[in-house]
């Protein structure tokens, strides 16, 4: 409890501590996906990941004001959104026992409370007295998944998404260099280097976006792709240029120096197995959900329920739905979803009216990732420092003694304001 509350103090003070501690779960999201616990509590597990969160929510309550102030109209969706995940964890611990309601509602409360807190937190290019550096933050996540996917590429190989091995701890794991959340991750730091104007930007940039290709997660290509085409219309002339010739360059380097090694993405894009296997999935929960009363429909299940359903022709799983939006629904029903639905909205509006394209890229990066993956909690730091620079440009309404600092926004809007 002591180390729990310094912890929660550090945290409150030196927000890069809060950063760096949400560099130990994406460094370890191949090897050791869920850590072992620090001990027990009335028959639920406590890990080392719970004291993060606790300490996220806890700095984010005193700093609600902020939070509110900087998401806008987005505000009372999310506190909707967030109320239904109460009530439903309440109905959870009644319902089921108290480990399964717990285990259930990590998944969320992770990402709700690690959004808020970075919502909470003044988002600079270089860090300084009060204030977060976002370039030495992405830098040292692009760094940090170079490093686990060389590793990975060292001690297994390119591997494939059809082949499995033993992770460190006991778990079978894909052959791939980088499971998806990392591979994301390097993604959305991609976006925000190359947002600022920042010496060797292309550099990380191309670091990043090689790392994501060799990681052969599919999902995080198309999300990519889609991501930087969209926004592509609001990149300033001179940034539409640099970026495509970064992008033909490195992948011509790429299939230059990895040709033989590329058979194996190339025959990533044909498998559509593991794809096939989760759409049967999803159906089933669908339609169970359906045919399990009303309250059920508009309000979600109980926290703990299970997600049992067969994936594929005789392969039963457990485990929550691949599928963000799914998983969203089945435990905050409809209303829950339209909630969730309404904040995204704002969110694009928002990226669309400042002409922010690193919003914009971010959030079409998400939505595509979220239809076959959960959002992962290490790499929404990100969409929090976009979506303050949106609103900057914007002209938000932060609170005056807590500035942004964010002038790298957009860079088309800027230079029309130069005009």
């Amino acid at each position: 409890m002591v180390a729990a509350a310094l912890f929660t103090a550090g945290v409150s003070n030196w927000p890069t501590l809060g950063l760096t501690s949400l560099l130990a779960p994406a460094v370890l999201a191949w090897e050791m996906p869920a850590p072992p616990p620090l001990f027990s509590v009335g028959g639920s597990n406590v890990f080392a990941y719970d004291l993060i969160a606790v300490a996220f929510g806890l700095v984010a309550l005193q700093r609600r004001a902020v939070i509110a102030a900087s998401l806008g109209r987005a505000t009372i969706w999310l506190q909707g959104l967030a109320l239904l995940l109460v009530i439903s964890t309440l109905r959870g611990l009644v319902a089921n026992d108290l480990g399964g309601a717990v285990n259930d509602v990590r998944s969320f409360a992770y990402l709700a409370v690690t959004f808020a807190w970075s919502m909470s937190l003044n988002w600079a290019k270089r860090a300084s007295a009060g204030s977060v550096s976002s370039v030495g933050w992405a830098r040292i996540a692009i760094v940090s998944m170079t490093t686990v996917a060389l590793f990975h590429l060292m001690q297994y190989g390119l591997g494939d998404p059809n082949s499995r091995i033993d992770a460190v701890s006991g778990l079978e794991q894909t052959s791939r260099v980088l499971v998806s959340g990392q591979a994301l991750l390097a993604l959305l730091a991609a976006y925000i280097v190359y947002a600022s104007t920042e010496r060797y930007r292309c550099l990380f940039a191309l670091m990043a976006l090689v790392v994501v290709v060799l990681s052969q997660q599919r999902s995080v290509w198309l999300a990519a792709a889609l991501g930087i085409a969209l926004a592509f219309p609001y990149l300033h002339p001179h940034t539409r240029t640099t970026l495509g010739l970064t992008i033909a360059a490195g992948g011509s380097a790429i299939y230059a120096m990895y040709h033989d090694a590329l058979a194996g993405v190339q025959s990533t894009l044909a498998n559509t197995g593991t794809y096939e296997g989760r759409v049967q999935s999803w159906r089933g929960l669908l339609v169970e959900s359906w045919h399990s009363g009303y309250v059920n429909v508009f309000l979600g299940s109980p926290m703990g329920t299970s997600y049992g359903r067969f994936e594929g022709p005789g392969r039963w799983v457990e485990y929550a739905p691949h599928n963000f939006y799914l998983s969203i629904y089945l435990r905050t029903g409809v209303l829950g979803f339209l909630l969730f639905l309404a904040a995204l909205v704002i969110g694009f509006r928002l990226a669309l009216s400042s002409r922010s394209w690193l919003l914009l890229s971010v959030l079409v990066t998400l939505t595509v990732y979220g239809w076959t993956y959960s959002w992962v909690w290490f790499a929404i730091p990100a969409l929090a420092l976009a979506w303050q620079a949106a609103a900057k440009s914007e002209g938000g309404t932060p609170p005056r003694d807590y500035p942004l600092n964010l002038d790298w926004g957009n860079s088309t809007a800027s230079g029309q304001a130069k005009r």
